[in-house]
């Protein structure tokens, strides 16, 4: 099923009471997809929201981590009370990160988090990937995201271009 997403959902002002990642709609609909063709999914996020609950609702774990406080302590008090399946973790420094992920392995992974380089949550995340596992980075032609062409040179990846996103859009690599 597809998830329904409002015509001004760009503005992003109702992912979290809506549960849908605030990414490009096509992208939604790809990840609809991916979660109708494979059972038992789990999730590593950077960058808590509205896809945290989305996730929540369709895969089997997900490991969630953020870096603002006050959106964490929001996203907490919904996670926390409604979706035992979800991990959420406040951090401020990738080597906290990489101590709570230790060895766990992932279908997919969304980077889209602020005040943590999102080039070095991508290196982060490819090993941590099963195959034929996502990887979907949000606003991936902004500044922000410059040098990531080199991490994904032999992967397929799909852009989902959107006028109104800043950084193109967002783009899903395949492991």
């Amino acid at each position: 099923m597809s998830t329904l997403i409002p015509c001004d959902y760009w503005n992003g002002t109702q992912t979290v009471e809506l549960g849908i990642p605030w990414i490009t709609p096509e992208s939604i609909h790809y990840l609809d997809n991916f979660f109708l063709a494979n059972k038992d999914v789990t999730v590593l996020e950077f960058g808590a929201g509205g896809s945290t609950l989305y996730f929540a609702k369709k895969a089997k774990y997900v490991l969630s981590f953020e870096t603002l406080w006050p959106w964490y302590l929001k996203i907490k008090e919904i996670v926390f009370t409604q979706y035992p399946n979800v991990d959420l973790h406040f951090v401020e420094s990738i080597d906290q990160i990489v101590k709570i992920i230790g060895d766990k392995k992932f279908n997919l992974s969304l980077v889209d988090i602020c005040n943590i380089s999102r080039p070095d949550l991508c290196k982060l995340s490819l090993p941590h990937l099963q195959p034929g596992s996502l990887l979907v980075l949000d606003n991936y032609s902004a500044d922000y995201c410059d040098g990531m062409d080199p991490i994904f040179l032999n992967m397929q990846q799909k852009p989902f271009d959107d006028s109104h996103w800043a950084g193109s859009g967002t783009k899903i690599f395949h492991t």
